[in-house]
C-alpha cells in the first residue's frame, strides 16, 4: 500500500495529474500501471503499450513491482520529483533502434549457449528430448 501512496504522491510532486499528461505519456514498474492510469485519469492502454513514453515513474523496488518497459533510447533524461523509492524523470530526445541493428542479433538461428532442442524421430517414436550445445 506503500508504493501505491508514493505514486500518488509522486504525480503531485511532478506537477499533477494535467502537467504529466501534457508532458506525453507516462509509465511506471509493471505492477503500479493501473494505477498510475487511475492517478492520471487516463485509460490503462496508454501507461501498459510499449511506446515512446516521455514520463517515467520508476521504482528501485524492481524485485516487488516488475520492471518499467519501453522502447527508444533518451538522450537526456530530466529528473522532475523523488518521493520515497520513486525517481519520476521525463525522457528528451528519444531516439529508436535502427532496425540494421535489430537484425544482426539475429545473424544465426540460435543465440548464446542455447543451440535448439533436438527431437530425433525414430520409426514414428520420439526416444529422447536434448538439448544442443555447441
Amino acid at each position: 500500500m506503500q508504493l501505491h501512496r508514493d505514486l500518488a504522491q509522486a504525480v503531485r510532486a511532478a506537477g499533477g495529474a494535467e502537467a504529466v499528461r501534457a508532458l506525453g505519456w507516462s509509465t511506471t514498474n509493471r505492477a503500479l500501471q493501473t494505477r498510475l492510469a487511475w492517478e492520471l485519469g487516463v485509460p490503462m492502454e496508454l501507461t501498459e503499450s510499449l511506446t515512446d513514453y516521455r514520463v517515467i515513474f520508476r521504482s528501485w523496488r524492481e524485485p516487488l513491482v516488475g520492471r518499467v518497459y519501453m522502447t527508444g533510447r533518451a538522450r537526456h533524461r530530466q529528473t522532475l520529483a523523488r518521493v520515497g523509492s520513486f525517481r519520476v524523470y521525463r525522457r528528451d530526445e528519444i531516439t529508436f533502434p535502427i532496425a540494421r541493428r535489430e537484425w544482426k542479433a539475429f545473424e544465426g538461428p540460435f543465440t548464446g549457449l542455447l543451440q535448439g532442442i533436438h527431437t530425433r524421430v525414430d520409426r514414428g517414436r520420439i526416444p529422447a528430448v536434448r538439448v544442443v550445445r555447441r
